[in-house]
């Protein structure tokens, strides 16, 4: 495919990288989770999360588990991603060339994205659950942040 830029692009196949994205995504919400830990305790842990926030996990999410080490660069999708939240895994994992800041909501131009904790580290510490709790109802539900 030719850009105005007169350079050729090239669209990454999603079987060559070894991910494929579950779910419909019908509300633009895109969650990566290592591959290690996207099992069993910690995969109900996330279903718990999700709809704690409203979303249904099959219709209004796309799931990504990355294994430890590769990459599934978030223009492989092929539908656009809004809201973004990946436990466990760095911004490179998903094809982000930004600081690796925990915790803490980005705002990249109109999207929105939440890099915590791994799901693992999660389940085991309540104040790491209470304070992404905090971070999804601020994201998610409009709750104003807290002082």
């Amino acid at each position: 495919m030719k850009s105005s830029y007169n350079t050729v692009l090239y669209k990454i196949q999603r079987d060559a990288i070894g991910v494929e994205p579950e779910g419909k995504g019908s509300k633009g919400l895109v969650v990566a989770v290592a591959l290690e830990e996207a099992s069993g305790g910690e995969m109900e842990t996330l279903q718990k999360m999700i709809a704690a926030i409203r979303y249904d996990i099959n219709e209004d999410v796309t799931i990504l588990r990355i294994p430890s080490g590769q990459q599934f660069p978030l223009t492989a999708l092929e539908m656009g991603w809004q809201d973004l939240l990946v436990f466990g895994l760095s911004p490179a994992s998903v094809g982000l060339q930004i600081e690796h800041l925990q915790e803490k909501i980005l705002f990249l131009e109109s999207r929105k994205a939440l890099f915590s904790p791994s799901l693992r580290e999660i389940n085991s510490s309540i104040p790491k659950k209470q304070a992404l709790w905090r971070l999804l109802q601020e994201m998610f539900l409009n709750v104003p942040k807290s002082a």
